[in-house]
Parts: C-alpha cells; sequence; structure tokens
C-alpha cells in the first residue's frame, strides 16, 4: 500500500505544482499605463561644453534664449541626459552620472520631483505641472596647483536649486533653473521636456 501511495502523492503534487505554474503564467499580463502617463527628459545644458555634446535640433530655441538671457557668446552643449516614465499624480527622481573626462571622477545629478500632475489631458493643449521639484549637481575639482604632475587630489563642487511649482507645454522645453559652478567656470542649466505617453 505504501508502494502506491508514495508515486500517487508524487503525481499530484506534480499536477498540483503545473496547474500553480500555470496560472502564475496566464495571470503575467503587460502592464497598461494609466491614462496621464508622461516622460520625463531631463537635459543637463552647459556652457562651454565639450566637443561632440552638440545641441539637439529640439533645444536649439532654448539654447538661443539662454544666450541672449545671459548676453554672452559663448557655446553651449549637452553634458547629459536622463529620462524617466511616470504616471500622472506620482514622484519623479533619479541620479544620473556624468563622465567629464577619462581621467576625472564622474559627477552626478539627482533630481526629485514631487509630484507630475497632468491638466487637459486628450485636448490639444495639455499641460503638465511639476509640483515641488529638488535638483543637485555634484561635479569633482581637481585640487592640483598649476603645473603639478601626478594623481592629483579632488574635491567636489555641489550645487542645487528647487522650486515649488513648474508649468509646462507637452513637448515644449523649458528651464528649471541652473547651477553655476566655480572650477572650472561654467555654467549648467536643467532643461525638462514632458512629453505624454501614447
Amino acid at each position: 500500500m505504501t508502494k502506491i501511495t508514495i508515486p500517487l502523492r508524487l503525481a499530484l503534487s506534480l499536477s498540483v505544482l503545473l496547474l500553480s505554474t500555470l496560472i502564475a503564467v496566464r495571470g503575467q499580463q503587460p502592464a497598461e499605463l494609466p491614462p496621464g502617463a508622461v516622460d520625463v527628459r531631463i537635459y543637463l545644458v552647459a556652457s562651454e561644453a565639450t566637443a561632440g555634446s552638440s545641441i539637439p535640433a529640439e533645444l536649439r530655441d532654448i539654447s538661443e534664449a539662454i544666450r541672449k538671457t545671459y548676453g554672452r557668446t559663448v557655446r553651449f552643449g549637452i553634458a547629459a541626459d536622463f529620462i524617466a516614465r511616470a504616471a500622472a499624480g506620482s514622484i519623479v527622481e533619479g541620479r544620473g552620472f556624468i563622465e567629464t573626462n577619462e581621467s576625472a571622477p564622474v559627477a552626478s545629478l539627482d533630481w526629485r520631483i514631487g509630484k507630475v500632475d497632468a491638466k487637459g489631458v486628450g485636448s490639444a493643449s495639455p499641460r503638465y505641472i511639476l509640483q515641488a521639484s529638488r535638483f543637485s549637481l555634484r561635479m569633482p575639482m581637481s585640487l592640483a596647483k598649476p603645473g603639478a604632475e601626478g594623481d592629483a587630489p579632488y574635491a567636489y563642487d555641489v550645487a542645487s536649486f528647487a522650486s515649488s511649482r513648474s508649468e509646462l507645454r507637452a513637448g515644449v522645453p523649458s528651464v528649471l533653473g541652473s547651477f553655476t559652478l566655480a572650477r572650472p567656470k561654467r555654467e549648467y542649466f536643467i532643461v525638462a521636456v514632458v512629453s505624454p505617453v501614447d
């Protein structure tokens, strides 16, 4: 009797395991995004940016506006760009790393947008409200004396800003704020583009 019971229990256990696996696989459907889901693209635009980081077509107008506002003829470029997807009403946050050159430590940009509210979704001109945004840039700077050879120690220059409310139109780049760092002397601008997810 025990010889029959053991294979029967084994067969029943395998059947239950197979059935639960099939139910779990069938239940894994791709998640649908809720209405009002958006892509938030963050550009870090830098003055005197290195070659090969030219301004993309969608940011040309805003880079000209930055140039006119600052009254300078300096060249602007993209130091880094990041993208995050979020549902309307959710928090967007992240950290991105920026390689300034091969020998220096990497810089980092931390951001947090307290909430993304969508207004007029489905209309011809939806708007997006970014509540309580905070950005922090951590940039390495060499402590080497002029003409020094060998590995130089590094410190970090940290700059941050926060805004309580920013209103953006879909697909239209907007400057959220800026940083000025001392060494090397350079301005950085946070430009955001919010686009609805189709």
